[in-house]
Formats: structure tokens, C-alpha cells, sequence
């Protein structure tokens, strides 16, 4: 099965945990017990121009969680792409192998 149709496929927390290869219960746990406080932490970095930059980094495991569901998608779209025989071209952003120095 793709990852497109794995995608559109799950139906509970199970199922998308079994696509992207995590615990249902790891997910469950990140989701609704971890208090939202606690789920990024927060500091600071100086900027070159003067001033601070606020950070807010998600905890290990929920940036795990987070980079699975990204490449996830990141895949569903490309076969989306394939699929219909056209490359993005108006959006360069968030997607795989651009970035800033690419823009």
C-alpha cells in the first residue's frame, strides 16, 4: 500500500500509528497527557541585527513523531505529483531538497 492511500486509509489513532511506525500509545501519551506547557520548550537565540529570537523546540519524542508525519506527507505528495505528471512550481516551501539558499 502507498503512503497516499495508507493515509487516507487510517481511520484511528491506531492505524496512523502503524503507518507512520509508532506506539498508538506513544502518540495518545504525546497527544492528550503531555500537558501543552511541557510538549516544546522555549529560549531564546541573539539575532545578528540586535535582539533575541524566541525558540519554541518540541520535546524528542514529539519531534519524532513530527519529522515521521512530515516525511509522510512529504511522500503522499510527491506520488500526488507523480500521479498527476506535474511538478510544483508555485509553492517552494516545505518541500523536500528546497530551502532557503534554494529559493
Amino acid at each position: 500500500m502507498s503512503k497516499l492511500q495508507q493515509l487516507k486509509a487510517a481511520t484511528s489513532i491506531q492505524e496512523l500509528a502503524e503507518s507512520l511506525g509508532f506506539k498508538a500509545k506513544a502518540i495518545a501519551y504525546l497527544l492528550y497527557v503531555v500537558p501543552d506547557n511541557e510538549k516544546y520548550r522555549e529560549f531564546e537565540i541573539p539575532k545578528r541585527s540586535g535582539g533575541k529570537r524566541n525558540i519554541m523546540a518540541p520535546r524528542p519524542e514529539l519531534k519524532n513523531l513530527q519529522r515521521r508525519l512530515c516525511d509522510q506527507l512529504q511522500d503522499a505528495i510527491a506520488e500526488l505529483d507523480q500521479n498527476r505528471s506535474r511538478t510544483r512550481k508555485v509553492s517552494h516551501g516545505f518541500t523536500r531538497g528546497h530551502s532557503i539558499a534554494t529559493n
